[in-house]
C-alpha cells in the first residue's frame, strides 16, 4: 500500500515502526537523487548516501524509542485530561442538586 494512504488510514493511532522507516527511506531517497543530480551513479549514490547518514539502524532505534516515549506522554495526558473532565462533569451534577448531594453524604457518612 502507497506509504502515504497509510498514515491516514489508521483508525488506533500512528504506527511507529512503518512511519520511521518511511521517514528514514524518503531522506536516503532524497540524499541519493541529490547525488545523482550532481553527477554519481546511482550505485555510487547510494553508497555516498548511507555513508552520509551513517549507521541507520543506530538512528532507527533511536527514534523509534524517542517516537514511543512520545506517544505514552500524549497518552497519559489524553487520560489527564479525560479525567479532569469527568471530575467537572461530576461536581456540576453535584451542584445541580444540591438535596441529592447532602442526601448522599449524610447516607455515606451513617454506613461509616
Amino acid at each position: 500500500m502507497n506509504r502515504l494512504w497509510r498514515r491516514y488510514l489508521r483508525f488506533f493511532g500512528s504506527d511507529i515502526h512503518a512511519d520511521v522507516d518511511d521517514e528514514l527511506r524518503f531522506h536516503l531517497e532524497q540524499l541519493v537523487d541529490d547525488y545523482v543530480a550532481r553527477g554519481l551513479s546511482p550505485e555510487a549514490a547510494v553508497v555516498a548516501a548511507q555513508e552520509r547518514i551513517g549507521d541507520l539502524q543506530a538512528i532507527e532505534r533511536q527514534l523509534k524509542a524517542h517516537d514511543r516515549a512520545k506517544q505514552r506522554r500524549m497518552r497519559g495526558m489524553e487520560s489527564l485530561r479525560q479525567l479532569i473532565s469527568e471530575v467537572r462533569l461530576a461536581v456540576r451534577a453535584l451542584l445541580r442538586s444540591p438535596t441529592f448531594t447532602v442526601t448522599v453524604r449524610h447516607v455515606a457518612v451513617a454506613g461509616d
